[in-house]
C-alpha cells in the first residue's frame, strides 16, 4: 500500500500550489504533518481601495462614499464525512460566506448563496464548526464593491452591479470586470488603479465571466465578446442568440454555458383570490412573470452558441452576483439534475412574504415546467435552514488529529435592523491551522441609519361607531391580496366593539399582535390594507400605525414598493401631511442612488394610479420625467415610461398612454409587449373596441405575437359590455391561429354567460352533463361553450397514473369548476371503457377548502362538487385528512361510471 504521507515535498508543494480554493487547501493541509510542511497556507487576500466608478455625472453613489473596497465571497458545498443514519438527510447543503470587512478580527457572515440575503442561525445553532468533519468544496467565486468613507468604514451599501476579478502574477495585481451603469462594460486595472468604461454597446450588457484565464462579457442579444484588457478592447467571439431576456454565462465542467431566461407578462395562473373579474385591474398582477429557459454551448472555433437540451446530471444556479453548477449526485442523490434554479418572479399567492416580487425558483428542463423551491422540500431543504446532520453536530472547542489541529469554523449570527436600534451579535472567526481562535464576546453596536418613526392621526371616531356586535366576516374582494388564517382573525378583532372609539387601546393591540406574530402574517395584514380592492377599506386608516411597528421589529428590511403603497393610500384617504412626510423622507434616503430613486418612483406612480389619486400620480411622474432627462440608464428610461404607461391606462387615459408610447420611439427605446398590453386592455375596458382591435393589428405588424395573456384580455373586454358575438368571433380566431387557452379563458368566458350564471344559482337542478347544459343556453353561448371544451384545459388540469387519477380545481371560478366537472366525468368514463385503460388506485377531485374564497373556509366550488357528487350518486367522499379533497377507490369510480 501506498504510503501518501511520504510522497516528496517538491510533488506535495506543486500540488498546493494548484489548488485555488482556500478550502481545498485547508483539506490539504490537515491530512498529515508532512503534507501541511508542504504546503503553506494561502495568503488572505489584501484589502483593496479602488476610487469611485465614473457615473456620467448621475450622482449614483452615497454622499459619504469615497470609494470601493473589494471583498471576495465563497458558494460552498458542505456534506457530511459520513453518511447519515437517516436516508432522508442524505443531501448536501449550500451557503454562502464573506467575511466582514468592518470587523478588527477575520468575522464570517452567512448569506443566501442565491442572493445578498443575511441569515440568522437557529439558536441551536453551534457557535463553532470542526471543518475536518465535513466535506468542503467551493462551487463559486463573486466580488463585491462596498462603498467606505473618509474614516474607511463600509457604507451600507453595495455597487449593485455583478463583478468578476482576475488576479495575475500576484494578489496584489488584478484587473476587474464589471458592468456600467449606463449598461457598457467597465475595467479596472490595479497598477494604473484607474476605471476604463469601454464605449462598444449594440445592447446592454446582462453578464460578465472569466472563463479559461479571459473576460467575456455578453450582452441583451447574447452577443458574446471577450475583452482585452491589456489594450481595453472588445472582440466578437458569438453572434447574437435571439429569443430570450436576460443571459447568463456560467462555467460547467470546463464549458462556457449561456442561460437564456425567458420572460412573460403573464397572469397568475391557480390563484382564484383575484375574483371575477380577472382583467379588472390588470396591473395588479400584470408583470415580468419568469416562463422558461433555454442554455447554449459555447463553440469558439465556430463563433457560435448551440443549444444544449438536456442537461444531465447538471444542476445550475443563477444567483445575484455568481452563477455556479453543481452535480445532482454530490448534492442531492434522489435528484435527476437537468434543472436550474433561479431568483425571479413565480407569482404564487402564498408567497405573501416576498415583497419583493422575488421568488427562488426552480425549471425543469425534462418537464419544462417552474415551480417554487419552497414548495418543493426536497429542492428546499438544500438552502435554509441548515440540515440536521450540521445542527446536531456537537461543538467542538479543540481536537487533534496525528498532531495536527483542525480547522475550527465559527460563524457570526446576523440580527440586523438598518434603520435604528441596537444589534446584539456573537462574533466569531474563521480560524487557520495554527492559528485557533475562539471568540465569545457579546458586540453591541448602532445602526448608522434611522428610520423616523411617523406619528399618526387616529382615525376619525364615525370610523369605529355602528360596528356589528356579532364577530365580522371578512370577505376577500376580487383583487385583494389573499388573508392568512392569522390575518384574517387579526382584522376581525380589530373591527370589535372593544376597540371602537379608543385608539389609544387600537394601538396597543396592533404592537401586541406585530410582537407576537411572524414576519409573513405582519407584512400580509399590511399588504392587504393597503391593497386598492381591500375588503376593509373602513380599516384603511389603520396601515400607518401598523406599519410604524413594523419597523421597529427585529426582521424588518425597508422596502420602497411599501413605501410608494402607503404613501398613495394616505393621498386617497386625504392624509396629506402624513403622505408628505413620509414621501420626503423617503426621497432623501433614496437620492444619493439613482437606480432606487427611479424605481421608487414607478412603484409610486403606479400605486397612486390604482388608488385613484390623480395628483400623486402626476406628481410622481413629474419626478420621473426629471430622471429621464439626466439619465443615460436605458433600464431605467425603459421602466420610467413603463409606469407611466400603466398608470394612465389605470386611470382610464389609454390615449394619453399612447402618446407616452411615441415618445418612447423618438427616444429611441422600443415599446415592449407590456405597454401594448396596457393600451389594448385600457381601451377595451371602456369600451372602445375599435381602439382595442387598432392596437392588437398594430402588435401583430411590429412582430409581437398575440398570446393567451393577450386573448384573455380582449375576451374579458367584450364579456364586461356583453359582446358575446365578437367574444366568440375572437375565440374562433385564436383557434384557427393555434393560440392555446388558459384556465383564465375559461374563468372569463363562463363569468360572461349570463344564462350559466343564473343556473348555478340553484346546485339542486342545474344540468350534470354538457349536452344537457347547452339546451338551456343561448346560440351565443353554445358557440363559447363548444370552443371551450375543445381546448386542452381539461387535460392540463388532470393527472392519470396507475397510482391516481386527479382533478385539480384550484384556480377556477364556480362557473369554470361546473364546465370541467362535467367535462371530467365524461372524459373518465371513456378512459374507462377503453379495452387497455389504466385503472388509477385512486381518484381525486382537489377543490380546495375556501383559503382563498371571498368568505375565509367557505368554498363555493366545494359545495358545487359535492352537490354535484351526491345527485349524480357518486361515491366519491370527503377525505378526513384533507377536507379539501374528495377520494375514491379508481375501481369503485369505474364502476359507478361504467353501471
Amino acid at each position: 500500500m501506498v504510503d501518501w504521507a511520504t510522497l516528496p515535498k517538491d510533488l506535495l508543494n506543486l500540488i498546493s500550489k494548484s489548488l485555488d480554493s482556500s478550502f481545498d487547501l485547508l483539506h490539504f493541509r490537515s491530512v498529515c504533518s508532512s503534507w501541511r510542511s508542504s504546503a503553506d497556507p494561502k495568503p488572505p487576500l489584501p484589502t483593496h481601495h479602488l476610487p469611485i466608478l465614473p457615473d456620467n455625472g448621475t450622482s449614483l453613489f452615497p454622499d459619504s462614499a469615497v470609494g470601493f473596497r473589494l471583498s471576495q465571497r465563497s458558494i460552498l458545498l458542505v456534506r457530511p464525512h459520513k453518511p447519515p443514519i437517516n436516508e432522508s438527510d442524505l443531501f448536501g447543503w449550500l451557503v454562502k460566506v464573506e467575511e466582514d470587512l468592518n470587523a478588527p478580527r477575520k468575522v464570517t457572515t452567512l448569506l443566501d448563496p442565491m442572493s445578498e440575503t443575511r441569515r440568522s442561525l437557529p439558536e441551536h445553532f453551534p457557535r463553532s464548526l470542526d471543518v475536518s468533519s465535513f466535506k468542503i468544496r467551493e462551487l463559486g467565486r463573486e466580488f463585491k464593491l462596498h462603498y467606505f468613507n473618509t474614516v474607511g468604514d463600509i457604507v451600507n451599501s453595495l455597487y449593485l452591479e455583478k463583478a468578476v476579478v482576475r488576479y495575475l502574477d500576484s494578489c496584489s495585481k488584478f484587473v476587474l470586470l464589471t458592468i456600467h451603469v449606463s449598461g457598457k462594460l467597465a475595467v479596472f486595472t490595479s497598477w494604473d488603479r484607474a476605471w476604463t468604461v469601454i464605449n462598444d454597446m449594440p445592447s446592454p450588457y446582462d453578464d460578465v465571466i472569466v472563463f479559461d484565464g479571459r473576460f467575456f462579457g455578453v450582452d441583451n442579444n447574447g452577443r458574446t465578446v471577450v475583452v482585452d484588457f491589456d489594450d481595453l478592447k472588445l472582440e466578437l467571439v458569438a453572434s447574437p442568440v435571439y429569443g430570450g431576456d436576460k443571459k447568463f454565462l456560467i462555467e460547467s465542467c470546463g464549458e462556457m454555458l449561456m442561460v437564456d431566461m425567458y420572460l412573460s407578462m403573464e397572469e397568475v395562473d391557480g390563484d382564484p383570490g383575484f375574483g371575477e373579474e380577472v382583467f379588472e385591474h390588470h396591473a395588479v398582477f400584470m408583470n415580468e412573470r419568469t416562463v422558461k429557459f433555454k442554455v447554449f454551448k459555447f463553440l469558439e472555433r465556430e463563433k457560435s452558441w448551440v443549444e444544449v437540451k438536456d442537461l444531465g446530471g447538471k444542476m445550475l444556479f443563477l444567483g445575484d452576483d455568481c452563477n455556479f453548477t453543481a452535480s445532482a449526485s454530490d448534492l442531492l442523490p434522489s435528484c435527476g439534475g437537468s434543472c436550474v434554479f433561479f431568483n425571479g418572479n413565480v407569482f404564487n399567492e402564498d408567497n405573501v412574504d416576498a415583497m419583493q416580487d422575488r421568488d427562488l425558483g426552480v425549471f425543469d428542463f425534462r418537464s419544462g415546467k417552474i415551480e417554487l423551491v419552497h414548495k418543493l422540500p426536497e429542492y428546499a431543504k438544500l438552502f435554509w435552514p441548515p440540515p440536521p446532520w450540521i445542527t446536531s453536530h456537537e461543538i467542538i472547542r479543540e481536537k487533534h488529529h496525528q498532531n495536527v489541529k483542525c480547522v475550527i469554523w465559527s460563524l457570526r449570527p446576523w440580527r440586523f435592523n438598518r434603520y435604528g436600534g441596537v444589534v446584539v451579535t456573537r462574533t466569531s472567526t474563521l480560524v487557520y491551522p495554527l492559528t485557533l481562535l475562539f471568540i465569545t464576546q457579546m458586540t453591541i453596536s448602532t445602526c448608522s441609519i434611522a428610520l423616523q418613526r411617523f406619528l399618526f392621526t387616529p382615525p376619525p371616531q364615525s370610523l369605529s361607531q355602528g360596528r356589528r356586535e356579532a364577530p365580522m366576516k371578512v370577505r376577500c374582494k376580487a383583487g385583494a391580496v389573499p388573508l392568512m388564517k392569522q390575518s384574517h382573525k387579526f382584522l376581525s378583532s380589530l373591527s370589535s366593539p372593544a376597540l371602537a372609539g379608543d385608539p389609544s387601546a387600537t394601538n396597543r393591540h396592533i404592537k401586541k399582535f406585530v410582537a407576537a406574530s411572524p414576519k409573513s402574517v405582519s407584512l400580509n395584514v399590511l399588504s392587504h390594507l393597503l391593497s386598492p380592492h381591500t375588503s376593509l377599506p373602513h380599516l384603511s386608516s389603520f396601515a400607518l400605525s401598523l406599519y410604524s411597528e413594523i419597523t421597529q421589529a427585529s426582521w424588518f428590511d425597508w422596502n420602497p414598493k411599501l413605501i410608494a403603497d402607503l404613501v398613495a393610500l394616505l393621498n386617497k384617504l386625504e392624509r396629506l401631511q402624513e403622505s408628505e412626510t413620509l414621501l420626503s423622507t423617503t426621497l432623501t434616503n433614496l437620492k444619493s442612488n439613482e437606480r432606487d430613486l427611479a424605481l421608487f418612483l414607478c412603484s409610486l406612480a403606479e400605486s397612486n394610479s390604482k388608488q385613484g389619486s390623480a395628483q400623486g400620480f402626476n406628481q410622481a411622474c413629474l419626478r420621473l420625467r426629471e430622471i429621464l432627462q439626466t439619465s443615460s440608464s436605458v433600464y431605467l428610461k425603459t421602466q420610467a415610461y413603463k409606469s407611466m404607461v400603466s398608470g394612465l391606462c389605470n386611470m382610464d387615459q389609454p390615449n394619453d398612454a399612447e402618446t407616452v408610447i411615441e415618445e418612447m420611439r423618438l427616444e429611441k427605446l422600443k415599446p415592449s409587449v407590456f405597454e401594448y398590453k396596457s393600451v389594448l386592455y385600457g381601451y377595451g375596458r371602456l369600451g372602445l373596441f375599435d381602439d382595442m382591435n387598432r392596437i392588437v393589428h398594430r402588435m401583430e405588424t411590429e412582430g409581437h405575437r398575440v398570446d393567451t395573456v393577450c386573448s384573455n384580455m380582449v375576451l374579458s373586454s367584450y364579456g364586461a359590455h356583453d359582446a358575446l358575438p365578437q367574444m366568440g368571433s375572437w375565440l374562433q380566431r385564436l383557434k384557427d391561429f393555434n393560440v392555446p387557452l388558459s384556465l383564465r379563458t375559461y374563468n372569463t368566458v363562463l363569468n360572461s354567460c349570463p344564462n350559466i350564471t343564473s343556473l348555478l344559482k340553484d346546485l339542486n337542478s342545474c344540468p350534470l352533463s354538457v349536452s344537457e347544459l347547452l339546451t338551456f343556453l343561448n346560440e351565443d353561448e353554445v358557440v363559447l361553450v363548444r370552443v371551450l371544451t375543445q381546448s386542452s384545459v381539461l387535460h392540463e388540469a388532470m393527472e392519470w397514473s396507475s397510482l391516481e387519477g386527479n382533478l385539480d380545481l384550484h384556480g377556477m371560478h364556480l362557473s369554470s369548476a361546473y364546465l370541467i366537472m362535467m367535462q371530467w366525468m365524461d372524459e373518465i368514463k371513456v378512459r374507462f371503457s377503453g379495452d387497455k385503460c389504466v385503472v388509477p388506485a385512486e381518484i381525486v377531485v382537489v377543490s380546495g377548502s375556501g383559503k382563498h374564497s371571498s368568505v375565509r373556509g367557505e368554498s363555493p366550488v366545494k359545495a358545487l362538487v359535492k352537490k354535484m357528487m351526491v345527485r349524480t350518486g357518486s361515491p366519491m367522499r370527503i377525505d378526513r385528512k384533507n377536507v379539501g379533497c374528495f377520494i375514491a377507490k379508481g375501481k369503485t369510480v369505474k364502476e359507478w361510471l361504467c353501471q
